[in-house]
């Protein structure tokens, strides 16, 4: 792992080669095991945030903790503790104060994005976000790169194993997708797992403001 601390334009870690080679291959077993238009579900119901009644994102995914009644059942649910169990290593030693909570309630939201998909500016109900970034090499996209609109469009570039944590309140958006056709539906797109901290003791709904998730009320 390559982790950056940083303070400037905002408090943030980015973390480069996050997931070692056996975690990446149970990661990628999963993906291709999830990643079917059955399995992934529109925004009504994975959650969105919405702006006049307008959905806000335009994605499939699945929340992985309502999929494995036994978290142990999933190798993405097992292997993405490492943000909890090397907390001192990844985030817990960044000079701000904010991230120094006991953030170890969380619940995890897969997304996977194709030709004209996006997520517009919006904020997440949680304390902490950490999205990790996945993709089949070659890349067969461009776009979907992380920006924050309130620091003058401050991006993050998408790139394969790499995390980014930072406060959930934070504006956060996600450029369009752009593939060539005959590329899509072969699982050649942008992958997003996105795991949302709470503090113990808080409200654990992790969802987007505005947001109406499917069956419980992201």
């Amino acid at each position: 792992m390559n982790i950056q601390q940083n303070l400037d334009p905002f408090p943030h870690v980015i973390i480069k080669n996050y997931f070692d080679e056996f975690e990446l291959k149970v990661i990628w077993e999963e993906l291709e095991f999830i990643c079917y238009p059955q399995k992934l579900e529109p925004p009504d119901i994975t959650g969105t945030a919405r702006d006049n009644g307008r959905n806000l994102k335009q994605n499939r995914g699945v929340w992985l903790n309502d999929v494995y009644r036994n978290h142990l059942t999933s190798s993405i649910l097992s292997v993405n503790r490492k943000l909890f169990n090397s907390a001192d290593i990844i985030y817990k030693n960044h000079p701000h104060w904010y991230f120094h909570h006991n953030t170890t309630a969380y619940s995890t939201l897969l997304s996977y994005y194709e030709n004209s998909d996006y997520y517009e500016s919006h904020k997440d109900q949680a304390y902490l976000t950490c999205v990790s970034w996945f993709y089949k090499e070659p890349k067969k996209f461009s776009g979907g790169d992380l920006y924050f609109p309130d620091y003058e469009d401050y991006t993050i570039e998408y790139d394969n194993n790499k995390a980014i944590l930072f406060p959930s309140g934070t504006k956060h958006a996600v450029t369009p997708i752009k593939m060539q056709p005959d590329d899509c539906g072969k699982k050649l797109g942008r992958f997003c797992m996105a795991q949302f901290l709470s503090i113990e003791g808080e409200n654990r709904l992790n969802m987007d403001s505005d947001d109406t998730r499917g069956r419980v009320n992201d």
